[in-house]
């Protein structure tokens, strides 16, 4: 640490190349370097978590007297001594917490990243730090981030992490936006997660395959459903073992039945897929589809419904025609329980690995997966799907 020196007007223009200390204001340097001179300070508090040192320029001598720069510096050192980080203050107007999110979801919208995602970034927003929306950034403490992260994770650990994994990117985000000077560094970073709880599949009733012995009593409370829009998306649930946020968000152009398919843009490996359909399958999306426009004309969408009120799930307003938002059914199994259930099935059948993996969207791997080609494989994909339907059916008694 450099000795204090006494410092005048005509001695800060005539100091030797290095840090000079102020005899006045501790905390006050000049720097004198290759560049020029210039005044500094240097502090440091606790905040962030965590000891933080602080060393900013407050301007070049050629620009300031050694009155005003002392002035200046016990200005944004009394800041410090608050514990209030001086970098950080800027006439831009600060972003609130919901501008951070808002920022941050239409950066995905514009990258096209998947909007089932982004739905839920929304959710967990509003419904698990609804009470910071309005406060701006600057003002949510690592602590803060702490504390509410264990407060979710009391009931819902998993939930807690996906809520705050998703605020570290929006925060993430903020920064490469708007700059990391105007922005606080990010108050989840080093946030210990929970880990999740080992699933018991022969107990968890909500995570395996339905048995044969269970379709027949499924298949015939999907049939006593009053929507018949819901019934025909439990049953094409089962019939593909797709995700239920990818086909609620099937649009009726994806749809070719002249060519017993369904095109998705993307799923969840962000890539674009061709689902094969049966020939039961093209004869239930052909039904849905005059049903979706009888029920809702002129809708774009394949399993529609109207937005109750409140729902911010898709933003939008109440009345607005919007893909099914909540697929769950009260008494009847739905969600990954059709998925373990589809590919369960197919597993009992002679149909290569790759052609059931790429059937639910799974990676390939290796570099055979690198190199095979969906589109030459669609007829082969598109008679296993047909055996699965044919299996699928019998066991519920369908056939």
């Amino acid at each position: 640490m450099p000795a204090r020196i006494r410092m005048t007007e005509a001695k800060v223009k005539t100091l030797p190349p290095g840090l000079h200390r102020d005899d006045k204001v501790r905390g006050l340097f000049v720097m004198v370097g290759p560049q020029g001179s210039s005044y500094k300070i240097q502090s440091s508090f606790y905040g962030y978590g965590k000891p933080v040192s602080i060393r900013m320029t407050l301007g070049r001598i050629t620009d300031y007297s050694l009155d005003e720069a002392r002035k200046w510096a016990d200005d944004k050192l009394g800041m410090i001594r608050r514990g209030e980080d001086p970098r950080y203050e800027t006439k831009v107007e600060p972003w609130t917490v919901r501008q951070m999110y808002d920022e941050f979801l239409a950066s995905r919208a514009q990258e096209r990243r998947d909007p089932v995602h982004s739905a839920n970034i929304r959710t967990n927003r509003d419904r698990h730090l609804s009470k910071w929306l309005a406060m701006p950034m600057s003002a949510i403490t690592h602590d803060m981030v702490r504390a509410r992260h264990r407060e979710i994770g009391e009931s819902a650990p998993v939930t807690a992490n996906h809520t705050f994994k998703q605020f570290r990117a929006a925060w993430n985000h903020a920064i490469e936006a708007r700059g990391e000077h105007n922005i606080p560094p990010n108050p989840a970073l080093g946030l210990k997660w929970f880990r999740p709880k080992p699933i018991e599949r022969e107990e968890d009733e909500q995570d395996k395959a339905l048995l044969p012995s269970e379709l027949p009593g499924w298949w015939q409370a999907v049939q006593a459903l009053d929507n018949p829009l819901r019934r025909n998306l439990h049953i094409m649930a089962l019939l593909t073992g797709i995700r239920y946020g990818h086909l609620t968000g099937i649009r009726r152009e994806w749809v070719h039945l002249d060519e017993a398919r369904i095109w998705f843009p993307k799923m969840k490996r962000q890539k674009p897929v061709d689902l094969p359909l049966s020939d039961y399958l093209v004869a239930l999306v052909s039904e849905t589809e005059k049903l979706s426009e009888a029920m809702y004309p002129g809708n774009p969408y394949l399993f529609p419904t109207v937005a109750a009120r409140g729902s911010k799930v898709y933003g939008h307003k109440k009345g607005a025609v919007v893909p099914i938002q909540d697929w769950r059914e009260d008494t009847l199994a739905t969600g990954h329980r059709l998925r373990h259930t589809y590919i369960s099935f197919a597993d009992k059948l002679a149909i290569p690995l790759t052609h059931r993996m790429m059937l639910v969207d799974h990676a390939v791997s290796g570099m055979h997966g690198h190199y095979a080609n969906r589109k030459i494989k669609f007829p082969e994909l598109l008679s296993a799907q047909s055996e699965i339907t044919r299996l699928l059916l019998g066991a519920c008694g369908a056939l």
